[in-house]
């Protein structure tokens, strides 16, 4: 017995956890529809500002001022449908506008004096009130005086302290700024040296590949001549027989080969210059002409090297250097990088010490602030300068919360300065509330003066109206309404509904509540509201789901009886062939459909794209599952009853649809329900085939609602969805006693 009390108690907790969870969809669903305010914008699942306009824009939209007036402007210049119009009707429908225009101003101006009245209503109670909302105000802020006092060390050096750790902290934070700036500098010239060695690298390669392939070619040629002992210069120079030649070309070329001993990238040149001097040593029974010729090719050869090497010299003793200061620096950037770790810590260590007399000095400071706000609260006399005094406390007292939490973390002087200014966050809102009904009142004014002139100048002509009048009526309602009233009205509407929740009289909250519900109207009178075609929406998407479930119903009540009841070729693995093509994704073959409708449109222009019978007949592929539940259902049918009526003489036929359906009448009424939800909520292939907005379905329409130009209109996404659900709901609750016996009683074969 206690183990089953436990278990229903757990059983209890989950539900109670899950409900909320599964409902707050529906919850959040059902409250939005009804508000006044956007939820989007609001913190409160539930409102005290609702209304039933949503489902009244969709259900019956009113012809409110912009509407009214653009149907005049029609009517005057006679354009389709009234250009077919006889004068009498229309003259009847313009003065039936012009008399609906006429009670519109009326309420317009009759719902603002209430809202004025309310308006002064709650002025003159808090203004009576001004004493007690005085010791209020100073009650919470005198308790959190006292809080803070309690929060601030006693020690009469607090300042000082505070002075000589700042000094201290200055010095420290100079020092490391300095290092910061040395260490940037160093890096800097660290970069420009690192820039010059890659630069100096680049001239050795090359000097090297100058070496490799402009003098290694002209010392090979030149032990080529040698071995082959053949003449380089012409024989013009045979009388020349003044110098020992051969010594001197080998002398140039000792000097040549110490130079570049000293550079071991110069491996191959080496090598050629001592097979050079090797080969030209064995000559010694050279020709005078011929010692000559090497002389003089040595001779250029050494004027081309030497430079080379003069400068593959200078650039790799300019590497050294640069490799010896960058050594120095990297070294010394080491050694700072450290220095800055050092101080880094000390910082810290410092501004934790500090913390502690920075948080009370601060504390300090915003206890003075507050009790100078005291002393200025207790000298007010009246209402308007309490408020003037007070408006600004929750924004103060919220600066300084955000400047504390970075400074310091969030503590317990933080919550309790945040539910002060919560507690006084009503002055500032009622102090907005009170500039913006001031400005709306005389914007609203000079509207309403213009917008009688015009309109007293249209009754008084309205068998002659002039299109310039009517367009300037529609400019105020457009430009002077939307720019000028209602920017404020609908901020004064947002804080009376605020203000309803924040204000601790319940006196006022009905005036309030009244200031809110006269402006919303007003709202209502004067927008211009997006135009839409709710419930033509709705009626095309019972139009398709109903026809497309009535006939994917009868196709697959026939084409599932042979494969229940008949013997044939393909019988036993058909269906499954059917159900397999069925499992591919609609994406898959979209754009086949779309050129398939595109194509048939051509021929059968109500089966193209932008139609609803076409769209329909794309509905009507969901053929094989359904087939598959019915020939299901069909297997629990006995063979015996129908035998017994073709004994009897009936046809096949005719036991089909006098004993088979009437016994499937469960398992068609879940195949119309099954096939009527998914059509009806279908977006994809509707989204692609439908261009006009009058032919849209549900779905599409809905979608609509959730993609307005400039913000989601939540109120009407919502009060859409849960109209959109009254046709499935009528539908399932007609054919619900058939849907468990269908369900289970095809499940039982295969």
């Amino acid at each position: 017995m206690v183990g089953e009390g436990r278990k229903s108690l757990l059983t209890h907790l989950i539900l109670w956890i899950v409900i909320p969870i599964i409902l707050f969809p529906i919850i959040w669903v059902v409250s939005t529809s009804i508000r006044r305010d956007e939820a989007a914008f609001s913190t409160k699942i539930f409102s005290s500002r609702l209304t039933l306009q949503h489902y009244i824009d969709l259900i019956a939209p009113e012809k409110n001022i912009p509407v009214l007036i653009q149907e005049l402007q029609n009517l005057v210049l006679r354009t389709p449908p009234y250009d077919k119009w006889k004068d009498e009707k229309i003259n009847r429908l313009i003065e039936e506008d012009l008399k609906a225009l006429q009670n519109y101003i009326k309420e317009t101006q009759e719902r603002y004096i209430y809202s004025k009245e309310s308006f002064d209503k709650v002025n003159n109670f808090l203004s009576s009130k001004n004493e007690e909302i005085k010791k209020r105000t100073l009650s919470i802020l005198l308790e959190l005086k006292k809080f803070l006092e309690g929060k601030i060390s006693k020690e009469k050096s607090l300042r000082n302290n505070l002075k000589e750790n700042n000094t201290s902290l200055k010095k420290l934070k100079e020092r490391l700024y300095e290092i910061s700036e040395r260490i940037k500098k160093n890096s800097i010239e660290i970069s420009k040296i690192k820039n010059n060695y890659i630069s100096l690298q680049e001239n050795i390669l090359n000097i090297n590949k100058e070496f490799s392939y402009k003098i290694n070619p002209q010392i090979e040629f030149l032990n080529k001549s040698l071995t082959k002992n053949s003449n380089i210069l012409p024989a013009s120079f045979i009388d020349i027989k003044k110098d020992n030649f051969l010594s001197k070309s080998l002398n140039i070329l000792e000097n040549i080969i110490k130079k570049i001993e000293k550079y071991p990238d110069l491996s191959e040149t080496l090598n050629s210059l001592n097979n050079l001097y090797s080969n030209l040593k064995k000559q010694e029974n050279l020709l005078l002409n011929q010692s000559r010729e090497i002389y003089i090719s040595i001779r250029e050869l050494n004027s081309k090297i030497s430079p080379s090497i003069s400068k593959l010299e200078y650039n790799i003793k300019e590497l050294k250097k640069e490799e010896r200061k960058l050594a120095l620096l990297e070294q010394e950037n080491e050694f700072l990088e450290i220095q800055k770790e050092i101080l880094g810590t000390e910082i810290k260590e410092e501004e934790e010490e500090l913390k502690p007399l920075s948080k009370d000095l601060e504390i300090s400071n915003f206890l003075k602030k507050l009790e100078e706000k005291i002393k200025d609260i207790e000298n007010t006399k009246n209402f308007e300068d309490l408020i003037i005094l007070c408006a600004p406390i929750e924004g103060e007292f919220r600066d300084f919360v955000s400047n504390y939490i970075m400074n310091f973390d969030r503590d317990e002087l933080v919550s309790k300065i945040e539910s002060s200014a919560d507690k006084l966050r009503w002055f500032q809102e009622y102090s907005t509330f009170l500039e913006k009904f001031d400005l709306f009142t005389r914007n609203f004014n000079k509207t309403m003066e213009k917008t009688q002139v015009y309109l007293s100048d249209l009754i008084l002509k309205k068998m002659s109206i002039k299109p310039e009048i009517l367009d300037k009526l529609y400019n105020i309602a457009k430009t002077d309404y939307v720019n000028l009233v209602s920017p404020n009205m609908n901020i004064v509407s947002k804080k009376a509904g605020d203000l309803m929740d924040l204000l601790p009289y319940r006196e006022i909250k009905g005036h309030l509540n009244r200031i809110d519900g006269e402006l919303f109207r007003i709202d209502q009178i004067w927008k211009q509201k997006t135009k839409h075609y709710f419930l033509r929406w709705v009626r095309n998407s019972i139009f398709v789901a109903g026809f497309a479930a009535i006939i994917t119903t009868i196709i697959c009540s026939i084409a599932a009886y042979p494969f229940s009841r008949l013997r044939f070729w393909g019988r036993r693995y058909g269906i499954m062939t059917l159900l397999l093509i069925q499992m591919f994704p609609s994406a898959v073959y979209m754009i086949a459909i779309y050129s398939l409708l595109n194509l048939l449109g051509k021929f059968i222009p109500f089966l193209g794209l932008d139609t609803l019978t076409g769209l329909t007949f794309v509905y009507l592929g969901n053929i094989a599952y359904n087939m598959y539940i019915i020939k299901g259902f069909y297997d629990t049918i006995p063979d015996s009853l129908e035998e017994s009526a073709m004994i009897d003489g009936a046809t096949r036929f005719q036991t089909f649809y006098k004993i088979v359906i009437p016994l499937a009448r469960p398992i068609l009424a879940v195949v119309v329900i099954l096939t009527f939800m998914s059509v009806f909520n279908e977006f994809i292939f509707a989204r692609i085939i439908l261009r006009d907005a009058k032919n849209y379905t549900y779905a599409i329409g809905l979608w609509t609602f959730s993609s307005g130009p400039y913000l989601t209109e939540w109120g009407l996404f919502t009060a859409a969805a849960l109209l959109g659900m009254l046709p499935m709901t009528i539908l399932f609750l007609s054919l619900q006693r058939y849907i468990v016996s269908g369900l289970t009683k095809g499940a039982v074969k295969g």
